[in-house]
């Protein structure tokens, strides 16, 4: 969940006969809420809208899956009103050797530090076991991060 200008974005998993994708719903007062279906098509999860617009923009990172030809990483998009996403760059990836080999994905809205901005994410090894970790980059046109930036805080036994 994400508030902007007076207005709550909630991003969910949205499961349809071709796969699953992410929705949105918005809603400013919780009493009344408009549907936009699926923003991100299948097949995509793991999705949070960063809490304040940069350079105009809304910017939300996503999880789109595929094994067979990529994997399971952190893409950051654009979108000029928060509903129609495109410039979708892969910033986080999966590393070998680490708790967070198999899989990746986005948690919470990032926090805007004086710095820059801490995203959470979760990760998991080969044997699904979870862990929560942590990113920090600045934003300077290009969200870009790397291994040395990531930092395990929670990791499960």
């Amino acid at each position: 969940m994400s508030y902007i200008g007076g207005v709550y974005y909630l991003t969910y998993t949205a499961v349809s006969p071709n796969g699953v994708g992410v929705g949105l719903r918005t809603t400013s007062d919780w009493l009344n809420f408009q549907s936009y279906g699926m923003i991100l098509p299948p097949h995509n999860k793991d999705c949070t809208i960063f809490e304040e617009k940069i350079n105009n923009l809304f910017y939300a990172l996503h999880r789109p899956s595929s094994l067979e030809i990529g994997g399971n990483y952190i893409w950051l998009a654009s979108s000029p009103d928060g509903i129609h996403w495109g410039n979708h760059q892969c910033i986080l990836r999966t590393r070998s050797r680490f708790w967070d080999i198999a899989r990746i994905g986005a948690g919470a809205s990032p926090i805007k530090t004086e710095k820059g901005w801490l995203a959470i994410y979760h990760g998991a090894n080969e044997k699904h076991q979870y862990c929560l970790g942590a990113f920090f980059n600045g934003f300077g046109g290009s969200f870009k991060s790397n291994s040395e930036n990531r930092r395990s805080y929670c990791v499960a036994n």
